[in-house]
Order: C-alpha cells, then structure tokens, then sequence
C-alpha cells in the first residue's frame, strides 16, 4: 500500500549509490537487496517512510555492513577505479586497518614492472605516489572470521601521466567496461572526428551505429592516416588522407560498475607535432675536439613548446632543467677551458627517453710551463736554424 512505501538509502563508503538491478529487486511483498560479488567495504543503510519515520538499529539510524571480501582501499579520498590514469599525485589509504589483524597488512608497490624498494607514507597513514608511471600495488591481510583466521588481498593498478610531457603517441584501452565518452582538443569537441580512426573502413558500421559508437581504446599519434569509405558498404571513396593529432587533449572516461551506477574520471595528454628538431647548439661540431672551452647555446622555452618538460644532461648528470617556467630567452652553458674528457650531450624527456644526443671532445689545455717550454724550445730551435744558414753562407764566401 502507498502508505508503507518505504525508502531505502544506501551508502558505499560514504557515497550514496541507487539501488541498481544488480543488487536490488522487488516483488508483490518484499524488496531484496542481495550484497553478492560486490566490492568490498563499508555499506551504510538508511529506510525511511513517506511520513519521515526512520528505523532504528540499536539507537542508530543507519544499520552498518562491512564487506571484507577484499582489502579496503580508497584513492585520493574515493573509491578507488582499477587501471585510472591520474596526472598528479596518488594516494592510496587502507581503509577500516583497525579491523585487520594485528601487523598482518603487507603492501608491495611495482613502477613500470620494477618492484619500489621503499614506499613513502603521509602524517595520516596514506601511501604516497608522485613520480610518473605504471603502478600495481598488491595488498594482502588478514581478518579473524568465527575464530578463524583469513587472507584477503587487493590488487590496484593505476598510471600517473606527466600532462607536462609531449608525447610523440598515446594509446589508451578502456579495461573493465571503461568508455571514452568525450574527447576535447585545444578546447574543442573532436570526439567524432577521432571516432572515424577507430570505426573507419568497417563495413559493419552504418552512420546511425557510428553516431553511437562507443570508444574502447584511443590512439593518438602527431600525424595519423586514414582512407574515407563509405559508412554502409565500407568500400574506400577517397584516397589517403592525414589527420594532424597533436595539441592538448583532455579525455572523459565513464566507468561501469556491478555497484556503483557509474564513474567517471578526466585525464590530459599532450601529443607533440611531428618531426619536431630540437635546437641545441654547439661551439664544436659533434664528434669534433678541441682544447678551448665548448659554449652550448638554446631557448629552454622554445625546447619545452616542442617536447614539454624535459632536461640536458652532460654524462648523466642533469645539468638543465627545463619546464613551462623556463625564461623564454637564449641561454648558454659552458664546458670550460680546464675540463678533459668525451661529453655525451643529450635531451631527455622527463619520462627517460632521449631526444637528442652527440659527442664532444675536450682535450687537456697546455699548461703554463708546458707553453714556456714550448716557447723556449721554439727559440732555440729558430736560433740554430738562423746560425746554420749564416755559417753556410761564411763557408760559401771563402
């Protein structure tokens, strides 16, 4: 009857979600919510009738279900989406540790497949991410069930992406139901146009389904190619064409969940333009020596318009560092006069890869004493000379 219409509020980790068909069903006398494969985590109910009456659990309004299938973990303060791309810091919290057992939480981080030897954690008991990369994190505990003591785990993957680096190509899969549902460049719409690379030549597609497409992966390149067919036979009309990619991009991800409706998140990528030269120039040609000093010149602001944050190195050793504040006026670095050895000179891009690189020679000056020495002989050896063609020519004369 409409007078016992109840309303049931649910809360995951603190986020009210709707009570979606995959836990949630009703029929003539009950209404069932079955919490089954979901999530682990702390589920908060509320029921209320029409006249604002609240059921009460022990005094409490809300009766409180911690699920520990799995590890609780949040990220940045949300729940977390496996295989997110972040372009700042990650935090990751255990959530509930005082439920776990006593020192049974382990934690291992990998960056890039190399395991991180050290973890860095925060004054509020969060895991501490900055540097750029892709991330698995494995979790494991243990929780004591009926006397009986059990391991739960969790295994998170997430990337951090420097926004600030230009990259020649990106490429992104959308992984366990995420969707790309907008893709803004340079502040303008470019989600069809970027559609076509992906649908472009499948026969399969007519212009209604290409409208509603939806994006499971990406790829963004400076300078992609495509042939124009026909959107319902698929049969090529027009000859190879060229689609310039690069500029800012900023992407929108809608990601499904058996809970939670949806979520969504944003990521910003830069894809450079194509056959960019980096200018960095050298007193001495490359491969070439010299005793004198080496003079390098370059416009670190003009370097970071073409391929973002990035730095010199001379011998591995970072010498220039170069970002979006960098002075936007020619500079110069100096190997000086004293210094002996081969200088590999490169650019590197703040992910590690390296944009340029040459050889230089500097060669041991002459030492003071070495240049008198040489003076002094010199004068001797000009004296002798000049003695031997006078007495030659005495000789001559008698």
């Amino acid at each position: 009857e409409p007078g016992n219409l109840i309303n049931v509020y649910m809360y995951y980790n603190n986020e009210l979600i709707s009570l979606n068909k995959n836990i949630y069903s009703t029929d003539e006398t009950s209404q069932t919510i079955l919490l089954e494969n979901t999530p682990a985590g702390v589920y908060n109910f509320y029921f209320e009738d029409l006249a604002g009456n609240t059921q009460l659990f022990n005094g409490n309004a809300f009766l409180n279900v911690l699920m520990f299938s799995e590890v609780i973990t949040s990220i940045n303060g949300k729940n977390p989406i496996d295989y997110q791309i972040y372009n700042s810091s990650v935090n990751l919290k255990i959530e509930q540790e005082k439920q776990y057992n006593t020192r049974s939480i382990e934690i291992i981080g990998y960056k890039n497949g190399d395991q991180i030897q050290k973890l860095t954690r925060n004054t509020i008991g969060e895991y501490v991410f900055t540097e750029y990369g892709l991330y698995k994190i494995e979790i494991k505990a243990s929780i004591t069930v009926d006397g009986r003591e059990q391991q739960i785990y969790k295994t998170l993957h997430f990337t951090i992406l420097n926004e600030k680096e230009a990259f020649k190509e990106f490429s992104y899969i959308g992984l366990n139901g995420q969707t790309i549902t907008k893709i803004i460049r340079d502040g303008i719409d470019v989600t069809n146009e970027i559609k076509k690379f992906v649908f472009e030549g499948n026969s399969n597609t007519s212009v209604e389904e290409f409208n509603n497409a939806i994006l499971y992966n990406l790829n963004l390149a400076s300078l992609m190619s495509y042939y124009t067919t026909d959107p319902i036979t698929g049969e090529i009309i027009g000859d190879l064409d060229y689609y310039n990619g690069a500029g800012h991009y900023q992407i929108f991800v809608d990601n499904q969940n058996s809970l939670i409706d949806s979520q969504n998140f944003t990521f910003n990528v830069w894809i450079r333009e194509r056959n960019v030269k980096i200018l960095l120039n050298s007193s001495l040609e490359e491969g070439g020596s010299t005793t004198k000093a080496i003079i390098f010149t370059y416009n670190p602001y003009l370097i970071y318009t073409q391929i973002g944050e990035c730095a010199i190195y001379l011998n591995e050793n970072k010498v220039i560092e170069i970002n979006e504040n960098s002075e936007n006026t020619v500079n110069t670095y100096t190997i000086p006069r004293e210094s002996k050895g081969t200088f590999i000179v490169q650019v590197r891009s703040d992910s590690g890869n390296t944009e340029l690189s040459f050889i230089v020679n500097k060669k041991e000056p002459l030492s003071t004493v070495t240049i008198i020495v040489i003076i002094i002989v010199s004068a001797v050896v000009a004296l002798g000379t000049f003695l031997f063609i006078k007495l030659r020519t005495r000789m001559r004369v008698k």
